[in-house]
């Protein structure tokens, strides 16, 4: 898990205040390296909510990460963070329902290519969001160095749990990896 409770809560450390920051759940270092393979793959995992009162949208974080990749060593052009980002009143994929939801569970899946809505997140609130590019996506995916997944879309107190995460390459006979486009044809230069 990404964020201590020391982080998450106020001082006072109650639940009934809105929390300071948002956790997430963090792969460990295994998961860092070169996805360029990876690009276009299928994405996903399943939450469960054990608590929380998921019934009143006020109560939503204004700005939801679902997922984040960082990549500390590319370069400023691309960014250093590309995240899959969700804005009030924005349920585009359906997790804020689901887990309000009898179940209180969803299974939520993406891929990972330039098409469904992942921005670069410059950090920096001076300088805009955008959309990468396809090479600017295989590029970033060279060199991951965090992978996570949010945990948390309340204000308040919540507990969510994280099952079945998986990185789903495509099936024997498909095209997997990079387009070709993106291949560079004079390496090192």
């Amino acid at each position: 898990v990404y964020g201590a409770e020391r982080e998450v809560y106020n001082t006072e450390k109650t639940k009934s205040e809105p929390e300071k920051a948002k956790w997430y759940f963090e792969a460990p270092s295994s998961y860092e390296g070169d996805w360029m393979v990876a690009y276009d793959a299928l994405i996903s995992f399943d939450l469960g909510s054990f608590a929380g009162d998921y019934s009143e949208p006020d109560l939503f974080n204004d700005e939801n990460d679902i997922i984040v990749l960082e990549c500390d060593m590319c370069p400023p052009d691309i960014g250093k963070r590309m995240v899959l980002r969700t804005y009030p009143g924005d349920d585009r994929y359906g997790i804020l329902k689901a887990l309000n939801s009898e179940s209180g569970e969803v299974h939520f899946e993406t891929r990972l290519n330039e098409e469904l809505g992942w921005i670069i997140d410059p950090m920096n609130p001076a300088i805009p969001t955008r959309e990468p590019k396809k090479c600017e996506f295989v590029r970033f995916l060279a060199g991951i160095t965090n992978f996570r997944i949010l945990g948390d879309y309340l204000k308040k107190h919540e507990t969510i749990g994280l099952d079945n995460v998986k990185i789903q390459i495509a099936k024997t006979g498909e095209r997997s990896g990079p387009p070709s486009e993106c291949y560079c044809v004079q390496p090192g230069v």
